[in-house]
């Protein structure tokens, strides 16, 4: 009786040899087959295994199922991405055509505003120094808010830049006069902090600089009013000038900082639920910043964010 075989299935196909005697078989002996050397003391005996080569039709057919498989996975995929990119695509057109529809539209009365303050600026001048602050700030802001039209008009074109000798301390004086109010009404305390010479001069372009801090601003305005603070400062060494708006409020994932620059991006946050918003507000700013031969660096702090403005001597 031989044991080995205990645990062979009877449908198994193969034949005990004792040197070229046989000893047992089992099951049909086909053309192709595995010989087997049996361990000590069965060293003379040898296991001869016999199976049925695979069809090559079979797994002809097999590959060519899988592989059919594959690219139809391969297809529904691309065709997947392709309808997701078109549609973004044709939502990016609708919303550039939209602001720059808006916008343009926004010229005529904003001429208007301008047209009037003047003339309101004109007929009082000897009026006290509060009326006419006041008459400065709607002039400039309603001249500033006209350039900024023009910039989404021509959002896909280089700015016209104007370089010229800039006294940034005034320059952000008047940012902080202009934003104290503002930012007061949305119970915001706008500190200004400068650490430089009164007189810090550059060269550079001014309603470019202007529109990148104002920007700050407003994004701070906006969206950090929990922080109950916000500092605008104005920094100068050898090489570089940076201004900074920091403010107090949640601040931004980090893995997020780059994406806020892409156009019409926005934060999936409920702070800006409610808030009206384009997106394109830091991608004018990183493309003025860009032509100044400047960047602009964002920074999370603790508590808030950083928003700089770094400008190269």
């Amino acid at each position: 009786m031989i044991c080995l075989f205990d645990d062979q299935m009877l449908a198994d196909n193969f034949v005990l040899l004792d040197h070229d005697k046989q000893i047992y078989v089992n099951g049909e002996q086909l053309a192709d087959s595995i010989t087997i050397t049996l361990d000590y003391p069965l060293q003379n005996w040898k296991l001869i295994y016999y199976y049925q080569s695979p069809k090559l039709l079979v797994l002809y057919l097999l590959g060519g199922g899988v592989i059919g498989l594959f690219i139809i996975a391969i297809s529904f995929i691309v065709l997947y991405c392709y309808r997701e990119y078109t549609r973004t695509l044709r939502l990016a057109k609708q919303q550039v055509s939209f602001v720059g529809q808006v916008s343009h539209e926004f010229k005529t009365p904003l001429t208007n505003i301008t047209l009037y303050a003047e003339l309101l600026q004109e007929k009082l001048i000897d009026e006290p120094v509060p009326i006419s602050d006041y008459l400065e700030v709607i002039t400039s802001e309603s001249k500033r808010l006209t350039r900024l039209v023009q910039n989404v008009l021509n959002f896909n074109k280089p700015a016209k830049l104007n370089i010229k000798p800039v006294n940034l301390t005034h320059l952000v004086e008047r940012v902080y006069t202009t934003f104290k109010p503002v930012l007061a009404k949305k119970s915001l305390q706008l500190n200004l902090i400068i650490n430089c010479d009164k007189n810090c001069m550059i060269n550079t372009d001014e309603d470019s600089v202007l529109q990148i801090v104002n920007n700050f601003l407003s994004n701070a305005e906006k969206y950090a009013a929990r922080g109950k603070k916000v500092d605008l400062l104005l920094n100068k060494n050898d090489k570089q000038t940076i201004i900074t708006v920091r403010d107090y409020g949640i601040g931004i994932p980090n893995h997020l900082i780059r994406q806020i620059f892409k156009p019409f991006y926005r934060i999936n946050s409920s702070i800006i639920e409610g808030i009206a918003g384009t997106g394109i507000g830091l991608t004018i700013a990183n493309q003025l910043a860009q032509q100044l031969n400047g960047t602009i660096q964002v920074v999370n702090e603790n508590p808030g964010v950083a928003f700089s403005l770094i400008i190269m001597e």
